[in-house]
């Protein structure tokens, strides 16, 4: 075995710990948000199937470009690194899995972490508070420098434009006056900004999600599944 593919006396608990972000799983909040982009779980082994087995078969999903794993002695942990597209587990950035005694036998439990999770959380509120800021600066009231700047560039764009000689031998429409400019530049000035693509965006990332969140926990459970019932060649 090479280094990186060595059984190690590391327990699933310091493995965990290290997977783990800052401090511990002891503090309440940190519970609370480490499933924003946490996935855990657990898939029973076959009967009568040993650890030793349980991780054979599972190793090959790790060899995969830009992962990188270690085996335990009752489990492993991986880092990918820029994974390929074809990688089935390209969303997650880390975990661990190891076999414990279930309540009907042993079993798989799991532990990934995916910052892709966690942006997709976060870009929602960060459209949000786009959104928020422009209500706000589209409410802040002109200062007396701003108000000067704005009759310049308004007396500046409103003059009279000439008519090409070819426009008035097509027959083209004459352009508005200032009077008509005047009118529609004040209309739209009384309408508030557009938050619309904000909040368009935020749901977008919202439903991004929301969809990944729960489809990727089944699709790994799926995964570690069959591959533990020999049905899962392993990704390349």
């Amino acid at each position: 075995m090479t280094p990186e593919t060595a059984p190690t006396s590391l327990t699933p608990e310091a493995a965990a710990a290290r997977l783990a972000a800052p401090a511990d799983t002891s503090d309440s909040l940190w519970r609370h948000l480490r499933p924003i982009w946490h996935i855990q779980g657990e898939v029973p082994l076959p009967d009568g199937q040993p650890a030793s087995l349980a991780l054979d078969r599972l190793e090959p999903l790790f060899h995969a470009v830009g992962t990188r794993h270690e085996r335990l002695r009752d489990g492993l942990i991986f880092h990918k690194k820029d994974p390929a597209a074809q990688d089935r587990l390209a969303v997650f950035d880390s975990g661990i899995l190891h076999v414990e005694s279930g309540a009907d036998g042993p079993v798989l439990r799991y532990q990934m972490r995916s910052r892709i999770l966690l942006a997709c959380f976060l870009a929602p509120l960060l459209f949000l508070s786009f959104a928020q800021i422009t209500i706000w600066t589209d409410k802040k009231p002109d200062t007396a420098a701003s108000k000067t700047e704005k009759a310049k560039k308004k007396k500046k764009a409103l003059k009279e434009l000439p008519r090409h000689p070819i426009d008035i031998a097509l027959g083209a429409p004459p352009p508005k006056s200032i009077k008509e400019r005047e009118k529609d530049r004040a209309e739209k000035e009384k309408e508030p900004a557009s938050t619309t693509p904000a909040f368009v965006f935020a749901g977008i990332f919202a439903a991004l999600y929301l969809v990944g969140r729960f489809l990727e926990q089944r699709l790994a459970a799926r995964l570690f599944r069959r591959a533990l019932h020999g049905e899962e060649p392993g990704s390349s």
